[in-house]
Order: structure tokens, then C-alpha cells, then sequence
């Protein structure tokens, strides 16, 4: 009867343990992780679809805006990234990287002045790498 209960008793810690993996596998953070690691691995439309999961489940969430714009910016999908570069933002005001990374799309679309404008606020915020980068170019004063 003993073993039994202890049987009883590791089959209900294994279902208890398995049901915990389960339902953090699907919060934003582990959503959003995963998209970064499928951005980083080159599956980009897999990394697009963590991150729309991420923010439906999480429509504040500043990381996934950010995360799901830059791979919109290497796919070339500059509208896309402009706009979560905007809501990152819009939801994180002194998110440095992301005026860096809108720097570069609008350079791409040929707005050198709001790409200097971004990269200047980005290095007000501690990142100097595009402002820099743009000055010594002579894209930016």
C-alpha cells in the first residue's frame, strides 16, 4: 500500500511538473524568447510569429515591439519596423536602441535628417554608435 502511494504521489509530482513547463511555455516572455532565438537561427517568419504571440498576449510589451521591428527592418520591411519601432516607444520612451534601429530605417528610406535626429537621441540616452558612425560618414552634423 505504501509503494502504491508513493507511485500515486510521483505520478501526480510528474503531471504537476509537466502542467508548470506547459503554461510558462506559453507566457510573452517565453514567446518572446523564442523568437529571438529563431531570429537569431535566420527563421525569421517563425520569429515573426512568436512575437505576434507575444504581444497578443502582452500588447505592452515594449521588448516584443522591438524584437518583431527588427526583423521587419532585416526583411526589408521598412514600414513594419517603423511602426514597432514607433509603439516600442511609444511604450518605452528611453529605449536608446530603438531610436538607433529607426535611425537606420529611415536612413534606408532616405529621411537623413530623421535618421540623424533618431541617432542623436539614441546617443543622448548612452548609444553614440550611429550618431558617431553618421558624423564621421558626414550623413549627420
Amino acid at each position: 500500500m505504501r509503494k502504491y502511494i508513493l507511485c500515486i504521489l510521483v505520478l501526480v509530482l510528474i503531471a504537476i511538473i509537466g502542467c508548470a513547463t506547459t503554461v510558462s511555455d506559453k507566457t510573452p516572455e517565453a514567446f518572446n524568447k523564442r523568437g529571438i532565438d529563431h531570429a537569431r537561427s535566420g527563421e525569421y517568419q517563425q520569429a515573426l510569429k512568436d512575437f505576434n504571440q507575444t504581444i497578443r498576449l502582452d500588447s505592452n510589451n515594449a521588448k516584443a515591439y522591438y524584437n518583431r521591428g527588427l526583423v521587419y527592418a532585416h526583411l526589408g520591411k521598412s514600414q513594419q519596423a517603423l511602426e514597432d519601432f514607433n509603439q516600442t516607444l511609444h511604450l518605452d520612451p528611453n529605449n536608446a536602441a530603438a531610436y538607433f534601429s529607426r535611425g537606420h530605417v529611415h536612413y534606408d528610406l532616405g529621411k537623413k535628417d530623421r535618421a540623424c535626429d533618431d541617432w542623436q537621441k539614441a546617443c543622448d540616452l548612452g548609444l553614440c554608435d550611429g550618431l558617431i558612425k553618421a558624423k564621421k560618414k558626414g550623413i549627420c552634423q
